[in-house]
């Protein structure tokens, strides 16, 4: 017969290697596509961009590939695409406002301008005043290393979509490998969004405005208990 002595350890045994189990350094998409996070201060990111390609409900999200398509959509269409169509780029996938804002899994969600901002002020108040673009850049993909040492991973992923005029269809890829570009879920107004970027020529991150049709990057930030 087990003593109480061995079926407490036994069971504490088995506390530990279920707890180890739940890997929370990692966030899980619902196509199975698996994340690394990162925490920046009190906030939790995902330290890669999304490349999900259907809501928390399994529905499709409408996936646009030709140029001529993506510039003929509405400033509430909910769409996705891939640089070049190729789903195993480094860039993620790039989304309309609308669809970054409804394709977040359970306890994440888009960040706010105002949760950007806060980013921006951890960062500014914690040795890296004036360069906190620089904190956040992966170790490739820019005109200078970066360590990548807080282990955000940001890439110069460009964006989808032009608000202007152009000899080209500007539903095509503008700035890929010199900007990146993530949307917020704040509105500038009723057919322009807040986003964040960070550019090849700057130490900095700055805080823009872009009407919502256009394919940005996207990162959620995990909820707050």
């Amino acid at each position: 017969m087990i003593s109480k002595k061995i079926q407490i350890l036994l069971i504490s045994i088995l506390f530990i290697a279920c707890d180890r189990s739940e890997d929370k350094s990692t966030l899980i998409d619902v196509d199975g596509n698996v994340y690394q996070t990162v925490t920046i201060g009190n906030q939790t990111w995902m330290a890669e961009n999304l490349r999900v390609t259907h809501y928390a409900d399994g529905s499709k999200i409408a996936e646009i590939t030709e140029c001529n398509d993506w510039q003929s959509l509405g400033q509430s269409a909910e769409a996705y695409c891939f640089y070049d169509n190729d789903p195993n780029n480094q860039y993620g996938a790039y989304y309309t406002f609308e669809a970054a804002k409804k394709a977040c899994p359970k306890g994440w969600h888009l960040p706010t301008k105002n949760e950007w901002d806060e980013l921006k002020i951890y960062l500014y108040n914690n040795g890296y005043n004036a360069i906190e673009g620089s904190a956040l850049k992966s170790k490739s993909g820019w005109n200078k290393s970066s360590d990548n040492k807080l282990g955000f991973n940001a890439f110069p992923t460009g964006r989808r979509y032009r608000n202007m005029i152009s000899n080209n269809c500007i539903g095509e890829f503008y700035s890929v490998g010199e900007v990146g570009n993530w949307w917020s879920s704040t509105d500038f107004d009723s057919n322009f969004a807040y986003y964040t970027w960070i550019s090849i020529s700057s130490d900095d991150f700055t805080v823009g405005n872009d009407v919502k049709k256009t394919g940005l990057s996207v990162r959620y930030l995990k909820d707050r208990d």
